[in-house]
């Protein structure tokens, strides 16, 4: 019903899963979530109401517990915000009052708050008089906007597809428990989350008839479970419909479309999958057909293409070198070029056909063992982790395919991630894991992760006899195959 490909996807958007910091991202994105959400139709047409537009607008409150002295409001641009307007905050004890007022671009997606990382995301433009209110040290909840009716219903939105995604959440956590433990129940949570779904995608559709900003933004979550989408018929697979679903529905050349963080969340989280699923060569093809959509050079292709960035660079995937040329041949006066160019410039020496770094750590036994000993086999480099589920749950088909390739020349170091030995050392023994280990107990800030670029596990890297990188990322059957390959067998 809610497949592992669904689920990575709706954790990159919802921001149950924290994407890393990107290191040409220099301000954090707040991320929205895919769900449920009730929706304000209609708002009374009385004063503050926010059925009209506005060029200009006055903010005015009290905040609690700022550490600053002004309140900043930040136009979004995709991944970006960019610094509007700021008013003094006149303390007074643990509060402060401040009014700000400015002219606006247009109605659309702004921030506020005491800088970028912290503002929260507000929708302006259809009222002139609004009322902020707050504790500015609770990022969690933010800060409360009122007198708009738009981003009353932006407000009720967001918060509906968080609480949606949360419950999802909980019921794939008891469907694989009970799956487990008494299989009876699969039936009725499975039904559970059908109609969770079914509640949900009904409110969508409303959203997205609205024309205003609030239903594109809606538009964004608008890609259904495989089965639960008519349109699921013309594809041979789930990874089919992905593929050509996805990134249908919305229009990448408007405007308003191409500022929202969201349409940079749905590449990113599009180019991570992709980049997962198929190989290099296809994935770039893929790719290249969703950007396709946006006019190019314009601001859409601009965020889609960040966005591809983002996730290929989560995914260390080979194709995030193609993409970083095509963005400075593109926006050859865009001032993170550089920082994308060092990313690609660092990511060459881990694509396949490079020799792959040397490392060198600490065994469970006590003693040293480094990577450029094993020359002479193939030899799967899988980082990993005792308290990384996804890695607990491949140790059993890596384990099935060391048995079987071992004698013949295959060899694993597991490169653990750990920060206590004891978990370490029982996670080997539990899993049943015969080959060789080491580690600095350094966590991610560990020498190997931080040579191998790691910023997610599981992590693999396949290495022919020479030490040369012939694969990355490889699981499941996808290993199986390519052992196969290699020995014949």
């Amino acid at each position: 019903m809610d497949t592992n490909l669904q689920r990575r996807t709706k954790a990159i958007l919802s921001g149950t899963m924290i994407a890393p910091r990107f290191s040409f991202l220099r301000l954090a994105v707040l991320l929205c979530g895919v769900g449920l959400f009730s929706l304000v139709t209609g708002c009374s047409a009385g004063k503050g109401a926010g059925t009209g537009s506005a060029d200009s607008v006055t903010i005015s409150g009290t905040l609690s517990n700022c550490m600053g002295d002004s309140v900043v409001l930040y136009e979004v641009k995709g991944a970006f915000r960019e610094r509007m307007a700021a008013a003094v905050l006149q303390k007074e004890g643990g509060s402060g009052t401040f009014s700000l007022e400015t002219s606006l671009p247009g109605t659309g997606l702004y921030a506020i708050g005491e800088n970028p990382r912290t503002a929260t995301l507000v929708v302006l433009g259809d009222t002139e008089e609004l009322t902020l209110t707050g504790n500015c040290q609770n990022q969690q909840q933010g800060l409360s906007l009122a007198g708009s009716g738009l981003n009353d219903a932006y407000s009720e939105l967001i918060g509906k597809v968080i609480e949606h995604n949360t419950t999802m959440q909980q019921l794939q956590q008891n469907l694989q428990i009970f799956s487990q433990t008494d299989p009876n129940q699969v039936p009725r949570i499975q039904q559970d989350m059908q109609n969770a779904n079914n509640t949900y995608f009904s409110y969508l559709d409303s959203a997205v008839a609205r024309t205003d900003i609030v239903g594109k933004i809606a538009q964004m979550y608008n890609f259904r479970p495989f089965m639960s989408d008519p349109a699921h018929s013309r594809y041979g697979s789930e990874v089919e419909y992905f593929k050509g679903e996805f990134f249908n529905g919305f229009d990448p050349n408007d405007p308003e479309v191409a500022k929202l963080p969201q349409l940079f969340e749905k590449s990113q989280a599009y180019a991570g999958n992709v980049a997962a699923i198929f190989p290099r060569e296809e994935a770039k093809t893929t790719l290249d057909a969703a950007l396709a959509k946006a006019t190019d050079g314009s601001d859409g292709y601009q965020s889609i293409l960040r966005g591809f960035l983002a996730g290929l660079e989560m995914r260390k995937s080979d194709v995030y070198v193609d993409y970083a040329n095509l963005f400075a041949e593109k926006f050859p006066n865009d001032k993170t070029v550089p920082e994308i160019q060092a990313v690609a410039e660092s990511m060459k020496r881990l694509m396949v056909g490079s020799t792959a770094p040397d490392i060198s750590n600490k065994t469970p036994e006590g003693g040293t063992l480094a990577l450029s000993e094993l020359r002479g086999q193939y030899v799967l480099l899988d980082f990993w982790a005792s308290w990384c589920r996804p890695c607990r749950m491949e140790n059993p088909n890596v384990v099935k395919a060391y048995n079987k390739y071992h004698k013949s020349g295959f060899e694993i170091l597991g490169v653990s991630l750990d920060q206590k030995r004891d978990k370490w050392l029982q996670a080997i023994e539990q899993d049943g894991l015969p080959w060789k280990h080491i580690s600095d107990l350094g966590g991610w800030q560990s020498q190997p992760a931080a040579a191998y670029g790691i910023s997610s596990i599981p992590a693999t890297f396949l290495l022919d006899k020479d030490g040369v990188i012939i694969g990355k990322n490889l699981r499941g059957q996808a290993l199986e195959a390519k052992l196969s390959e290699l020995f014949g067998y």
